[in-house]
């Protein structure tokens, strides 16, 4: 799981310290007039926000608090000068200057975050996170009232949105602050690097507990202990995105403040996420001969930090993709660490997108992408407020129902301070009418901005690129079975009845034990495991797929077979049982025979299996005329190959019993 040191779960609790307000009176009239127009949002408990507000309290009185309400965040607000900017700590005649003073406030009860929404906080920062506060948000220089308050009402917002961590929930807020207020002051934006937002802590790490079970491995470079990799297949998605604000051009500030936010909102989800659900799955079009032995691919079910559902399809090592907890792991990490979901395109006019070929099968994408799946779900929630803190309030001309006409006046406040005010067009409080130029985009568009999902690439590139995966083979089963061509049936299925029991599956074994297992029928009969297992194990193993005649091979070697059978699709029956039972087994043992091909002597390709000797070949090296084509083999009910040397030899014997009389 990852790092949980700054992960805000569930409910999120928050202590915030408030000073007193200068009074009005004191105010200069353009200060009055600018306060009367932007909407200063309330610190509330909601959604998983749980608020507690003290005022100008004593130290003692804080520290009270502190110790019995045990908050994960504390914000510490700065006194609210005549000049309507932000100043130091003040209360109750008790001023917090220096960072001893005020690091000293926190002794038995560490908070996961504070933030210090004072000037020139980094010194104060620097000493709470000595103290051992894990992470510290602080402002380097002055700044105003507004930009707090704005970036204040982002980061709760998504707070309370999602269950995330504080790293990925300051990167949204600070993308929401750049891009709304640094953007539109030119002032500020000559000093870009020593303005706004900082957070001092480390990004959270998934890590993964390699089982005891799992010896560790040395990875190509040699280091111990890497993990099996996967790898995620999800095609690009075009989608645009309405973002409040006035008419301008696609400045590099808008499209990579946008592009942070997105990518940070994508991993508050998926570092949230939960797999539900795994089946196998076919591998990707053309590109199941590239995979290694004990490669597998599986359709994963998932759902986001905020309950949204998306479906993968993942393929990697069985030891990985058959260990839910490593699976869902290596699910977060490879989006989270290992892709940018996102990407902003500078130049909209000048893209052109790819000429795309249609999808060869369901399996090149088992649901809709990452990107588009969460935020077309989370678009409608009315409570889910992350997606307004960016100002986007519609998706693919799907309204933002959380956003609302305060969210429009407080984000168009920016634009129009600085006399601009060819503000956006505001419905009454749930859409805003796109203001930008619309041009040609990939992806995502604000107004008209493109942005892309470039985890991976189009479907057709997909298929003709070659997987590398050098998968580990599932931990070997210590267990002491003779080998497989003396093993008697009865000890052959107490070992795997041992096997599934240690791996975890006692739901197939009944309650009756071997007297009673395994429980499948078919064909009227117990299903025949050692039987199915013998002849698949011998023909390459299940990987082979339908290179395997499932049921002119398989099935009349098993004692479910009649000679008047007349079962229909029992081929995908037995790979369906063989996958529940034995896929495991398989990968957990040496029992695998035939992987070389008896003409060119390489590795896996487009197998086909001698009906008589059981050897394997590949289609494409046996040049004789008459063959047919590959699928006429490949079906599961298709035609029996026989091998060149097979064919050669039942020609002689026939020529030898003709020339003996007989016929």
């Amino acid at each position: 799981m990852f790092h949980t040191q700054g992960a805000l779960k569930n409910t999120c609790h928050l202590l915030a310290v408030l000073c007193n307000q200068t009074a009005e009176n004191k105010q200069n009239r353009n200060v009055l007039e600018e306060k009367r127009r932007f909407p200063f949002p309330e610190i509330v408990s909601s959604g998983r926000l749980e608020v507690q507000t003290l005022k100008n309290p004593t130290a003692d009185e804080f520290r009270k608090v502190l110790d019995s309400w045990q908050p994960n965040i504390v914000y510490l607000q700065g006194e609210q000068l005549s000049n309507d900017e932000v100043g130091s700590v003040i209360w109750e005649g008790l001023e917090l200057s220096s960072p001893e003073a005020l690091s000293g406030l926190f002794s038995s009860t560490m908070p996961t975050t504070v933030y210090l929404e004072v000037p020139n906080g980094e010194r104060f920062a620097k000493s709470l996170h000595s103290k051992g506060i894990p992470y510290v948000i602080y402002w380097k220089n002055s700044f105003s009232s507004y930009a707090a308050s704005h970036f204040r009402h982002a980061l709760f917002s998504v707070i309370q949105s999602s269950s995330c961590h504080t790293w990925d929930a300051f990167q949204l807020a600070d993308a929401s602050y750049r891009l709304h207020c640094l953007r539109n002051n030119p002032d500020d934006q000559k000093i870009n690097d020593e303005m706004g937002p900082n957070l001092l802590g480390e990004s959270p790490k998934i890590t993964v507990d390699i089982p005891e079970m799992e010896d560790p491995v040395d990875d190509e470079e040699g280091s111990s202990g890497s993990l099996p990799a996967i790898k995620i297949y999800d095609d690009d998605v075009n989608m645009r995105f309405l973002v409040c604000g006035v008419a301008s051009s696609l400045d590099s500030c808008l499209l990579s403040s946008l592009e942070d936010g997105l990518n940070a909102l994508l991993s508050i989800e998926m570092r949230g996420s939960k797999l539900h659900n795994r089946v196998s799955a076919l591998p990707p079009p053309l590109q199941a001969a590239t995979f290694s032995r004990g490669v597998v691919t599986m359709r994963c079910d998932l759902s986001t930090s905020s309950s949204a559902h998306i479906s993968l399809l993942v393929s990697g090592s069985a030891q990985t993709c058959f260990d839910d907890q490593l699976l869902e792991n290596h699910i977060k990490s490879e989006i989270i660490d290992n892709s940018q979901l996102v990407h902003a395109i500078p130049n909209s006019e000048e893209y052109k997108p790819p000429v795309s070929e249609p999808r060869r099968s369901v399996s090149v994408a088992c649901g809709a992408s990452v990107f588009k799946s969460v935020l077309r779900q989370l678009a409608p929630d009315i409570s889910y407020r992350t997606l307004v803190a960016l100002g986007v309030a519609s998706i693919q001309g799907l309204a933002v129902a959380s956003f609302e006409k305060d969210d429009a006046d407080r984000l168009l406040f920016f634009c129009t301070r600085q006399g601009n005010n060819n503000d956006a067009d505001v419905n009454d409080g749930n859409q805003v009418k796109a203001t930008l130029p619309v041009a040609p985009a990939k992806h995502a568009s604000v107004g008209a901005t493109p942005v892309t999902n470039r985890k991976s690439t189009s479907s057709s590139y997909q298929a003709k690129q070659v997987i590398s995966l050098n998968p580990l083979p599932l931990k070997k089963h210590g267990c002491g079975r003779s080998p497989l061509h003396v093993c008697s049936e009865e000890e052959f299925l107490k070992d795997v009845m041992q096997f599934l029991i240690l791996r975890g599956h006692n739901r197939l074994i009944p309650q009756g034990g071997l007297a009673e297992f395994p429980d499948a029928i078919l064909n009227a009969k117990r299903l025949d495991l050692f039987n199915l297992y013998r002849e698949v194990v011998t023909r390459g193993g299940f990987h082979v797929g339908n290179g395997i005649n499932w049921k002119g091979q398989v099935f009349s070697k098993m004692r479910n077979h009649t000679v008047t059978n007349r079962m229909t699709g029992v081929g995908n029956t037995l790979k369906r049982h063989y996958e529940t039972y034995l896929l495991e087994y398989e990968l957990a043992h040496d029992d695998v025979d035939g992987e070389c091909c008896l003409l060119c002597h390489s590795a896996p390709g487009d197998w086909v299996n001698c009906g008589l000797c059981g050897e394997w070949a590949h289609f494409g090296c046996d040049r004789r005329p008459g063959l047919g084509a590959f699928k006429d083999y490949a079906k599961t009910d298709g035609l029996e190959y026989i091998c060149p040397q097979c064919s050669v030899s039942n020609y002689k014997k026939k020529i030898h019993k003709s020339g003996n009389g007989y016929s």
